[in-house]
């Protein structure tokens, strides 16, 4: 029995979508697809905050909870790209995975290895729609696919890259 598709959708390897909209690959729609840094840098007495996965709840990081590193261990991590920036999306990818939520606004902070930070190219893709984009019902089925590890549950870099995504008309522009 086939399904019947409403007037003004198509079927896609995500789902049911308007007919005007496209799908792309994650890596296709973003400038950065990268996490945290791999080495934990000493606790410092005073410095800057790094998040962990267990910094992060549903919506915004949980600054006291962080530890702080030295001015040297942070400026370092800035310029390896674990600092994320208004508009960035992090996800939860080592041990709790699946937490989602757009950065608001700069802060002075950098995240360790168990937390992705996507960046949207900013004239193609809204970080919160991308966020919204993670918390469906399509993602989890996705990482349910691709996770990974037996006692320590995780997602790979290289498969978020991979995601495919629903993407409106003002989005479908870009080379997909």
């Amino acid at each position: 029995m086939e399904l019947e598709i409403k007037q003004g959708y198509k079927q896609t390897e995500v789902g049911l979508i308007p007919e005007d909209w496209n799908i792309g690959i994650l890596t296709n729609v973003t400038e950065l697809i990268t996490d945290g840094a791999h080495l934990s840098p000493p606790t410092s007495n005073s410095g800057y905050p790094i998040v962990t996965v267990e910094n992060i709840n549903k919506g915004y990081i949980d600054i006291p909870s962080c530890r702080i590193i030295s001015k040297t261990d942070y400026d370092y991590l800035v310029r390896n790209n674990c600092k994320p920036l208004k508009g960035d999306v992090l996800l939860s990818k080592d041990g709790t995975i699946g937490i989602t939520f757009t950065i608001k606004k700069n802060r002075d902070i950098v995240l360790l290895s168990s937390i992705a930070l996507i960046r949207p190219k900013k004239n193609n893709l809204d970080g919160q729609y991308l966020s919204y984009s993670f918390e469906s019902e399509w993602f989890y089925k996705f990482l349910n696919r691709v996770k990974g590890g037996s006692a320590l549950k995780r997602i790979v870099l290289r498969d978020i890259a991979k995601y495919i995504i629903g993407l409106p008309p003002t989005l479908s522009l870009i080379h997909i």
